[in-house]
């Protein structure tokens, strides 16, 4: 059923991307988190040093 909603999305389904987002939300927040915690994490580690 994902195919059919990221098919919709891409042609500017707003409702398919919304439920896409709300069926994968914490998978996105973990993903996201991870990528921002490893970028501020450096700048911090030469600040330390």
């Amino acid at each position: 059923m994902d195919s059919k909603l990221l098919k919709k999305a891409h042609r500017g389904d707003k409702s398919a991307f919304i439920t896409l987002i709300n069926e994968h939300e914490k998978m996105l927040y973990r993903v996201a988190f991870s990528i921002l915690r490893a970028d501020t994490d450096v700048p911090m580690l030469l600040i330390l040093q």
